[in-house]
């Protein structure tokens, strides 16, 4: 997704027109995914595909886990901008994706975004 706006202000992060409380995020990263985070979410995703294939056939079990594998890869994407959320409940703190991308300006910009809302909270500037 391509951040278009971001802006980090009244205690609030605003990434295009989604707004983050920042009282609510412990900590941002920008990170480039690696070929285990892709491993495990092509394996993630082609077995979600072949339970709902088994739901109808053992025979579209297969042919969905190969799409599922085809789906992943497909869709795989290179940066990640991801916040750890303050949990409300004994769940615990919990990692949220925000956004995603394959182009390196992309990942600038989500460093650039990290930086600025770890800036704000150290400096303490929330309302």
């Amino acid at each position: 997704m391509k951040i278009q706006h971001f802006e980090v202000s009244s205690g609030k992060l605003i990434l295009n027109r989604d707004e983050y409380n920042l009282h609510s995020i412990i900590e941002i990263q920008a990170r480039h995914l690696t070929a285990k985070d892709h491993c495990g979410r092509i394996l993630s995703l082609a077995l979600f595909f072949s339970l709902i294939g088994w739901a109808f056939s053992p025979v579209i079990s297969a042919v969905s886990f190969v799409f599922g594998v085809l789906f992943a890869l497909v869709t795989a994407k290179r940066y990640e901008l991801r916040a750890l959320f303050r949990s409300s409940d004994d769940a615990g703190n919990q990692w949220g994706t925000l956004s995603r991308s394959r182009k390196a300006d992309d990942f600038a910009q989500f460093a650039e975004i990290a930086a600025e809302v770890s800036n704000h909270k150290t400096l303490g500037n929330l309302a």
